[in-house]
């Protein structure tokens, strides 16, 4: 009979193998770390029979973090669900709410550039402010589909490669508050979800791109930028 330790470790390198095709490697310590703990509080791997019992032990776990560990639980509760495909349950774990006041104060720059991006007009706004929200690649946001966009739940499928042969993988990442709603005006009423999500000013859609080298955030906004181009 296999024990609920080795449960909980199987688990564990699971959700590592998905997170380490969305996240770096230090935010996948920094879950897996959060993770040990909230399966302990939790009494073993969830269950998942009840989305709003689920909910209700997440947020008593965050609940009872410093204000350090409520952000890292938020979020890693949130990337947990979303790999184990219950983006209800992410929708009932609360944002983090000391996360705009510790993000002003540690990254105060990241402020202005959100600002930045939310003065200019469609579509550059809806593309900059989506990949900055989900932290997608460059080469990401051609790849989205208007069916990637779940409204409901608010969050996005991105298609990301893994491995050295390249193979695309679905990852389901939840989006800020501010995120889905910029991207739910600029979706509006259309249908088809073959489409693609994103189009440049002139109504044709979005090609590849890559961003070697752009490690600011200026440089990343003009690259991205001039992904919508004409």
């Amino acid at each position: 009979m296999v024990s609920e330790e080795s449960r909980i470790l199987e688990e564990l390198d699971k959700f590592r193998d998905w997170a380490s095709g969305a996240y770096s490697k230090g935010t996948v310590a920094e879950y897996i770390s959060a993770l040990k703990q909230y399966f302990s509080f939790y009494g073993g791997v969830p269950n998942l029979e009840d989305p709003e019992v689920e909910a209700e032990i997440a947020k008593e776990f965050i609940k009872e973090g410093t204000e350090a560990q409520r952000q890292i639980r938020t979020y890693a509760l949130k990337a947990y669900y979303s790999f184990r495909g219950r983006p209800d349950i992410v929708a009932m774990i609360p944002k983090f709410r000391y996360a705009y006041s510790f993000a002003r104060a540690i990254f105060p720059s990241y402020r202005r550039l959100w600002n930045a991006i939310l003065r200019m007009d469609f579509p550059d706004s809806a593309i900059l402010g989506v990949s900055y929200a989900a932290a997608l690649r460059l080469g990401e946001v051609p790849l989205l589909r208007l069916s990637d966009f779940r409204r409901k739940d608010c969050a996005l499928l991105v298609h990301r490669e893994k491995g050295p042969g390249g193979i695309l993988r679905d990852y389901l990442l939840p989006l800020s508050p501010c995120a889905c709603e910029l991207l739910s005006e600029y979706v509006g009423s259309r249908s088809g979800g073959n489409q693609p999500l994103f189009y440049n000013s002139r109504g044709i859609r979005l090609t590849g791109g890559t961003c070697k080298g752009c490690g600011t955030g200026s440089q990343r906004l003009r690259a991205l930028r001039a992904l919508s181009t004409p």
